[in-house]
């Protein structure tokens, strides 16, 4: 205990201080306590404060559990489930020529269906925020219906149509070679020729048909489908 007058050390019981010869009371005491409390309450609350504003902020991030699942996969993964889904797309494609029906039938309905439905599966394994992916629904949309009143109107749409697209899978293609290594990039190349050959068989199909003024239309249409899968495929890279 100090003197609340001169603030010297006090010894228990000391009714006057030596130093300075106040008197001491209780009341002193308790006053000289009650001080203390409110020093140490605010030295207390202010390093709460200061904790508070200079403590590293946690940021906690959900990630969705496909693209968790991505991210700890190796090139050569990736590849092999690309591959997979390649696979299961033009067993779609091919069991009733859907890309080249120009009619609606109960089969023809379900292929597209199924088609869709891949479709989806893959865009919800790439990250919502990637870049490629946000040019792809640019392009859905700017292409979503075709506004020609004419063959060569709807011709001319769909060339546009081809180009952006094909545009847009070779800049991806750009992209993963400059993200992956050059070994799995080899490997990617090899995949890529067997994915050419599916489109080479696929056109030696549609050439058959003899569509007529519409041929160039529905040609348009079946290799941007391709080319848009091609397209989501790659981007489980990056």
């Amino acid at each position: 205990m100090n003197c609340p007058n001169c603030g010297s050390e006090l010894k228990e019981n000391q009714k006057f201080c030596t130093n300075c010869g106040s008197k001491i009371s209780t009341q002193n005491i308790n006053s000289s306590l009650q001080t203390w409390v409110v020093i140490l309450l605010v030295i207390w609350a202010l390093a709460l404060i200061t904790y508070a504003i200079l403590k590293p902020n946690k940021v906690t991030t959900t990630v969705p559990e496909t693209k968790q699942e991505q991210i700890t996969q190796t090139p050569a993964q990736i590849l092999q489930q690309i591959d997979e889904l390649q696979a299961r797309y033009f067993n779609i494609v091919k069991r009733n020529d859907v890309l080249l029906q120009i009619y609606d039938s109960e089969e023809h309905q379900q292929d597209i269906n199924d088609l869709n439905k891949l479709f989806k599966e893959v865009e919800e394994k790439i990250d919502k925020n990637n870049y490629y992916l946000q040019k792809y629904y640019g392009i859905e949309q700017q292409y979503a219906q075709n506004p020609g009143t004419t063959q060569r109107d709807m011709d001319e749409f769909a060339s546009k149509e081809y180009e952006a697209v094909d545009g847009l899978l070779n800049e991806t293609y750009q992209a993963v070679k400059a993200k992956i290594p050059p070994e799995d990039f080899k490997h990617l190349i090899t995949s890529e020729l067997q994915w050419l050959k599916e489109v080479e068989d696929y056109y030696n199909v549609y050439t058959q048909q003899g569509f007529g003024t519409i041929g160039p239309l529905i040609n348009f249409n079946y290799e941007c489908n391709m080319r848009k899968f091609r397209t989501l495929l790659l981007m489980l890279y990056l």
